[in-house]
């Protein structure tokens, strides 16, 4: 796809400055964010969250369900579910300094299904496997225990010291480990740990590829560690150099999410290399989290090798529960030629900027995340619209008495929309800007790779734009999964060739599966320059 659009690329912005509209609006203000309700919790007590015969029933078949499974307690009744972060606290199970940074510094009260579900059960200190959609407060849910079990071994961390000699930390201080599949996850899960451990002595800090190792080390050797979010590539390195002065004999918890997306991406030799290099469960015991959105046989055969016996299987996502990209209205645009990708892409982000920002308040700002198959794609498209320009100066700017005002730069045609980009070639500092400035934006355009497909928590994104047809079903679904969380409604596209259309049986299974299980693609053809001979 990419060579055709570089041999058209000197064409392409004058293409899209062409159709840009005249007239910019301006964008209608966002409502303000809903908050986890109590509307959730009979669909929960209703349930039966910890659904443990079915996971004898999934897996029994694949032959890898040891005496873990089999030892697996008998579900608690429904009385006593703590559903409130406050009755926590009530209880005496977590301390109030945690709950006071999420009741009133992030402002949660009601807990979600998979928090409820694994926070009762974690408080125990058993063991987890924990199956749950993404966008549903994963992160919460292991926090909460993994923070009960470091105050209650150290319980002088509890209480934010102020003096000015703190106590020191030390980087062999490392308490909790948290392992993630991707830099941008492992980010947002420490930024989420450092606002709930906002009013306590606990350090959080990350270890993750394409930062400077030695920068890394000095900060932790510095600032010491507490709980450490990392990649499996980062932390093998870390805990196998034995001059780094960064080990966990104190470990107390281990947390591994996205579980599935570990094993896909072939981080198992890391694993059993970081798990080797952990104290023995013997002499150093700990408590160990999975939380994963599917649990295939990969997965079953790290439970057994992880988990101790007796483990709890939460799950939180029910046999006749319809998937969450089933809900997400989803459209097919099948262009001309691969010279029409970009221009299409353009129209339809104006057509949909506009109608968010016609002043009716009926539309959410338009905030899209559009993915492409590789990095150069991304790159491209990025430039490309990043150099986009009216087709007319702007009159209010221009008729200005004001010298400024007359030299003002006209605004860009998808204003008020931003635009951003994220790839694994960029370096991770911009990265890290880059999805943070989009989380925080209230109407952009985020051009990606696949780094951000899966656990990424992007608030109020409207529609996920798919160029090119993915590589298989599970990152289609997942890429779509970016959008409708939260109970927010989103909408999906996928723009493809006539050439790349033949892709869609083998690839996503389209017109061959059975209608329950096929993906809710239908053909759109309300975007004019799809069809234009751009030749």
């Amino acid at each position: 796809m990419l060579g055709p659009l570089r041999r058209s690329s000197a064409s392409i912005p004058r293409i899209l400055s062409s159709l840009a509209p005249r007239t910019c609006y301006s964008p209608s203000s966002l409502s303000a964010l809903s908050r986890h309700t109590e509307q959730a919790l009979p669909r929960l007590l209703a349930a039966r969250t910890f659904h443990l015969t079915a996971f004898r029933r999934q897996y029994a078949a694949t032959g890898d369900t040891q005496d873990s499974a089999d030892s697996i307690a008998p579900p608690p009744g429904d009385n006593g579910i703590i559903t409130k972060f406050q009755e926590l606290q009530d209880r005496g199970l977590v301390h109030p300094n945690i709950i006071k940074a999420i009741t009133r510094d992030m402002g949660l009260s009601t807990m979600t299904e998979v928090q409820t579900a694994t926070i009762n059960e974690a408080l125990k200190s058993n063991d987890i496997i924990a199956q749950a959609r993404t966008g549903t407060g994963k992160t919460l849910g292991f926090l909460l225990p993994l923070l009960s079990n470091i105050i209650a071994s150290d319980a002088s961390l509890a209480k934010k010291t102020f003096a000015a000699r703190p106590p020191r930390t030390t980087a062999d201080d490392i308490r909790a480990l948290i392992i993630s599949p991707t830099r941008e996850l492992a980010e947002q899960i420490a930024a989420e740990a450092r606002r709930v451990t906002a009013h306590t002595d606990i350090i959080v800090q990350t270890a993750v590829g394409g930062t400077t190792r030695m920068a890394g080390l000095r900060q932790m050797q510095r600032e010491g560690s507490h709980i450490l979010v990392g990649t499996p590539g980062r932390l093998k390195d870390i805990f196998s150099d034995p001059h780094s002065g960064v080990s966990a004999p104190g470990l107390n918890a281990l947390v591994f999410d996205e579980a599935d997306r570990l094993l896909d991406q072939g981080f198992w030799p890391e694993i059993q290399e970081i798990m080797r290099l952990l104290p023995d469960q013997k002499q150093q015991p700990r408590q160990t989290l999975m939380f994963s959105a599917t649990v295939p046989k990969e997965v079953v055969q790290l439970v057994n090798k992880v988990l101790k016996p007796g483990f709890q299987f939460v799950r939180t996502v029910r046999d006749d529960e319809v998937p969450t990209h089933q809900g997400v209205p989803q459209h097919l645009v099948t262009v001309n030629g691969f010279e029409n990708v970009l221009p299409t892409l353009y129209e339809l982000c104006a057509r949909e900027v506009a109608a968010a920002s016609d002043g009716s308040g009926q539309k959410r700002p338009f905030k899209a995340i559009v993915y492409f198959n590789s990095t150069a794609e991304v790159t491209l498209a990025s430039s490309t619209f990043h150099n986009l320009r009216p087709s007319e100066p702007d009159t209010d700017a221009t008729s200005a008495s004001s010298p400024m005002f007359r030299q003002s730069r006209p605004r860009h045609p998808l204003a008020p929309a931003r635009i951003f980009e994220i790839h694994a070639r960029l370096t991770q500092a911009a990265r890290t800007r880059s999805a943070d400035n989009f989380r925080n934006s209230t109407s952009g355009i985020l051009f990606s790779s696949d780094v951000t497909a899966r656990g990424m928590d992007f608030p109020n994104v409207t529609h996920v734009i798919q160029v090119g047809v993915p590589g298989s079903r599970d990152t289609y679904i997942h890429r779509i999964g970016r959008t409708a969380r939260a109970g927010k409604e989103g909408e999906g596209w996928l723009l493809t060739t006539n050439l790349e259309a033949q892709q869609l049986s083998d690839r996503l299974g389209v017109g061959r599966r059975a209608d329950s299980d096929t993906l809710p693609l239908r053909p759109d053809s309300s975007l004019k320059c799809a069809q234009i001979d751009m030749t």
